[in-house]
């Protein structure tokens, strides 16, 4: 997903679209937009390993990626480290 696309979601028709994500097996992490439900997520994704955390993506003024929140669906919040490997997965690919 391009910096563009990234913009356009967050413009799309709402002050801001919500990006989801799951991690699985603490450190493979799946980003998706808020039309996904994260269980609908976990539960396709099941053959590559178990989720073990969820939860939200945010931005910082900086530019850089945070996770946040927690997921009602999987019962998961985000893991201390998922901030960083979101960060590191999105600023390499945007």
């Amino acid at each position: 997903m391009s910096m563009m696309m990234f913009e356009r979601l967050q413009s799309r028709g709402r002050s801001q679209v919500a990006l989801k994500f799951i991690m699985i097996d603490d450190g493979f992490p799946i980003i998706f937009g808020d039309y996904f439900a994260h269980r609908d997520v976990a539960d396709r994704l099941r053959q590559l390993g178990e989720t073990t955390s969820a939860g939200f993506v945010g931005q910082n003024a900086d530019g850089t990626f945070f996770a946040y929140g927690e997921s009602i669906g999987l019962n998961l919040k985000p893991a201390e480290s998922d901030s960083k490997v979101v960060d590191k997965v999105l600023r390499r690919y945007l």
